[in-house]
């Protein structure tokens, strides 16, 4: 059984009563429910003043976001072969890069005017991810019970919030009306140094969404603490940052780069 699967199973077993979301960013629900907005990625939204001085930049993160879908976002076999194509594309959208406090927000920063945060910090909301080449990250996907789903990145300075959504690898013998999702959610608190990021992880909570086609989000997740030891803690540098796209790549304890793109919903 693998690390994840068993988490799960752990979790399901072990808690007796849901945990105080007192540590929890107020605002993040781990429900299914989001008010969602479509977007049009990198069409006449994308930044004017970025587009004339970098003319290449709207086709690069085109052809990342076509990548993460031919490619399994850097996961698997598929994945694997496309990891020299994509490692080209980060290097190149870094390269177009004119955001240089790309954490104000967080504690450690400064604004313009001084210590006030500006009114939305420039990673603050939702991002998706669309491709890692992180071994943290990849290894969610080598469950034999679970299948990886959407990863969510919620970020609402100081915390950041990882989602992560998992269905059983025996539900592609069902229906599509029998479904069952489950998320697990990662919160951190990070302080920062200009572009760099240091995430503690404080705790996981894990939710059903849906057990065989029902919906059981209503229920309050099950929560448990992270101990403070030294392999809870990351530090990412933000390499690339726009109102559309972000690239994070982590420095400790494991190298490893991530791409995500903005969604206009909120949790």
């Amino acid at each position: 059984m693998g690390r994840w699967s068993m988490l799960v199973l752990w979790l399901l077993v072990s808690a007796v009563s849901p945990r105080s979301d007192a540590f929890a960013p107020p605002s993040v629900s781990y429900s299914s429910q989001r008010r969602s907005i479509p977007v049009h990625y990198f069409s006449e939204s994308d930044n004017v003043v970025k587009n004339a001085t970098f003319p290449r930049l709207t086709t690069l993160k085109q052809e990342l976001l076509s990548l993460a879908s031919t490619g399994n976002r850097g996961f698997g076999v598929s994945g694997w072969r496309a990891q020299g194509r994509a490692a080209t594309l980060l290097q190149e959208i870094e390269a177009c890069n004119q955001e240089t406090n790309a954490t104000l927000g967080f504690s450690g920063t400064m604004s313009a005017v001084g210590d006030l945060p500006p009114s939305t910090p420039p990673l603050e909301g939702t991002w998706r991810l669309v491709w890692t080449t992180s071994p943290d990250v990849m290894g969610l996907n080598a469950d034999p019970l679970l299948l990886l789903g959407e990863i969510y990145q919620v970020v609402q300075p100081p915390f950041i919030t990882n989602l992560i959504d998992f269905v059983p690898r025996a539900q592609r013998l069902l229906p599509t009306s029998a479904s069952t999702r489950l998320r697990l959610g990662i919160v951190s608190q990070a302080t920062a140094t200009k572009n760099e990021l240091a995430m503690h992880l404080e705790h996981v909570r894990l939710q059903p969404l849906e057990i065989l086609g029902r919906a059981v989000d209503i229920y309050p997740p099950t929560q448990f603490e992270i101990p403070q030891v030294q392999f809870t803690n990351k530090t990412f540098n933000v390499t690339y940052l726009d109102p559309e796209v972000a690239i994070l790549r982590q420095l400790e304890p494991i190298a490893g780069a991530i791409a995500l793109v903005k969604e206009d919903f909120v949790f």
